[in-house]
């Protein structure tokens, strides 16, 4: 895959309709990869310009610690994060979207 950025992606057919929740300011962020949330230690197996995809299975119980894994992703220096809303968690909590904000990390 070709580089391109997080809204670059956005306008891609496979993922049309999808909205940006927080963190507008890093929609230019450079993304080189795509990763899958499966496990709830994600991070060590993330990469740098990575876009994380998530069902948000692994968070489905303990939706609290969302703030927490947007700084350890930003810190790694992850693209974004997608998160399909409906199937395991209903929304993303108001502390994780102004973490986000306050990072400039697309979720």
């Amino acid at each position: 895959m070709g580089s391109l950025t997080v809204n670059g992606m956005m306008a891609l057919p496979v993922l049309a309709g999808t909205e940006v929740a927080a963190g507008r300011s890093g929609l230019q962020r450079v993304v080189t990869g795509v990763n899958v949330m499966e496990v709830p230690d994600i991070e060590r197996f993330t990469k740098a310009g990575e876009l994380l995809l998530t069902t948000a299975y692994p968070l489905r119980d303990r939706v609290g610690d969302l703030p927490e894994l947007i700084s350890d992703l930003h810190s790694r220096g992850l693209a974004a994060l997608a998160v399909k809303l409906g199937r395991y968690i209903d929304y993303l909590p108001q502390p994780a979207l102004e973490r986000a904000d306050e990072l400039g990390f697309p979720v």
